[in-house]
């Protein structure tokens, strides 16, 4: 794992840790909305045998909730590896020995760390500063680090419906993993984002994310990340949640590919191309809240 994977999943403990620790005072705080919450959050598939592939997902979140403020820290770590199994027959078509080798290499990396403070001025209006990390090399960026500061309003907010929007300003410095010269790596630009929650049951929610940026430097230069989930919960403290994120990128970051001559023949050489502008993530996970 990159040292970068290896700094979130230590964070990512440290917020498991910090679960363990705060269980008794969350428990006090079940009756008062104010207080420290904690949630943990976990993924896995694992497959072997004549394919080989493994998923591990690790998040947390971390909210303190005043009277007129609002502390939220999140972070999330995915990555997939997947495996070849290649098998040689050794001897005489009659009389052979089959040598099996496993070839594992990853294929989906990801990882974000967030946080943002909310400030209340009545039960419309708020104001907020955030700051993010995150890390998506098949994407084709090293880090993407965004600070934001702005406004936002809640137009819902109900025991069975929640729905507010923001609006902000961005400051963001970026690191590709193949350099884009036409492109600024560091740049002021706007955020529009929107979180809506619905209690569908008794047991079952809905909650719809979306966040979309602007580069002021390039007008061209939009991107979205838009999740949605449903969380059914099992007890009252687990539940499980499944989650489809969609991530949009209208001026994609560069990769290398090899050059061929139309016949196929390689010819040693690499060209840039962009990468695609849709990504998509399912995952099912097991959520505990404390």
């Amino acid at each position: 794992m990159r040292r970068a994977g290896r700094r979130f999943f230590t964070l990512a403990a440290v917020g498991a840790i910090a679960l363990s620790v705060g269980t008794s005072a969350a428990s006090a705080q079940e009756e008062d909305e104010f207080g420290w919450f904690y949630r943990a959050e976990l993924s896995a598939v694992l497959t072997g045998g004549n394919s080989i592939a493994n998923t591990f997902g690790l998040g947390f979140t971390i909210r303190s909730i005043w009277e007129t403020t609002e502390l939220q820290v999140r972070g999330r770590g995915l990555r997939t590896n997947t495996g070849t199994v290649t098998r040689t027959a050794v001897g005489t078509i009659d009389d052979f020995v089959v040598d099996k080798n496993n070839n594992t290499e990853v294929t989906a990396e990801n990882y974000f760390l967030r946080g943002r403070l909310d400030r209340y001025i009545n039960d419309i209006f708020f104001y907020f500063g955030g700051l993010g990390w995150e890390r998506n090399t098949f994407a084709g960026f090293n880090s993407r680090i965004t600070a934001v500061v702005g406004a936002g309003n809640t137009w819902m907010n109900h025991e069975t419906s929640k729905f507010s929007t923001t609006y902000g300003l961005t400051f963001t410095q970026q690191d590709d993993v193949v350099n884009n010269p036409d492109i600024a790596d560091t740049f002021i630009g706007a955020q529009l984002g929107a979180d809506y929650w619905l209690q569908m049951t008794s047991s079952t929610a809905f909650e719809s994310l979306f966040l979309a940026d602007a580069n002021f430097s390039d007008l061209n230069d939009l991107r979205f990340d838009w999740t949605n989930a449903i969380e059914v919960k099992i007890s009252d403290t687990l539940a499980f949640r499944t989650a489809l994120q969609l991530l949009f990128d209208n001026q994609p970051a560069l990769t290398t590919i090899p050059l061929e001559q139309p016949a196929g023949t390689p010819t040693g050489e690499l060209v840039t191309t962009p990468l695609g502008k849709f990504d998509t993530q399912f995952t099912l996970s097991l959520v505990a809240d404390f």
